[in-house]
């Protein structure tokens, strides 16, 4: 297996490859997670985050990035499967 050093973007500097990694996650518009799918959407679309399954050096350094980068948004739901679950407060 090759060294991660041999890799142009792992002799960059951490903080010059934050940045890059930066404008690779950045949404204009942010994360969307929609309640009743149960996903995160980006612009319509999953978010650009496949880089962080390249290696587990890359994973390390994105952890928490995506949702430093970007602001989240949650839309609400509402299950009947739900109703009356805080009725007791």
């Amino acid at each position: 297996m090759a060294s991660q050093q041999q890799s142009p973007l792992f002799r960059l500097l951490r903080e010059l490859r934050h940045e890059i990694y930066g404008y690779y996650l950045f949404e204009k518009d942010g994360y969307l997670y929609d309640y009743d799918l149960g996903e995160l959407w980006a612009d319509g679309r999953n978010p650009h985050i496949d880089l962080m399954y390249t290696c587990k050096a890359i994973a390390n350094e994105f952890k928490g990035l995506p949702f430093r980068t970007n602001k989240l948004t949650f839309t609400t739901g509402y299950y009947e499967r739900n109703q009356g679950e805080f009725d007791h407060i």
